[in-house]
């Protein structure tokens, strides 16, 4: 995981909820986010949440990347099922 607060990997659970609760007050740095993942080797993105604002975003910012987005559990479901199917 790499925390929006610093941009930074984060790789512990107290560690991460730590930094959870600094989200709230902290702005959002997610454009170092997503460079610091590709940096790293990172080539295929799924955000699971409500939406897909961060995956139009992300799209705009690295085209050349592969970016998906789940809406909750049933469509994590179904997005592994299909990248699965992909591979």
């Amino acid at each position: 995981m790499v925390t929006n607060v610093t941009a930074e990997p984060v790789t512990s659970g107290a560690a991460a909820r730590e930094f959870l609760a600094l989200q709230v007050t902290h702005p959002v740095r997610w454009g170092e986010c997503l460079a610091r993942m590709i940096a790293s080797g990172i080539s295929r993105f799924v955000e699971v949440a409500p939406g897909d604002v961060l995956t139009k975003l992300s799209r705009r910012i690295a085209p050349e990347r592969s970016f998906h987005a789940a809406d909750g559990s049933d469509g994590l479901a179904q997005m592994a099922h299909a990248l699965q199917a992909a591979a």
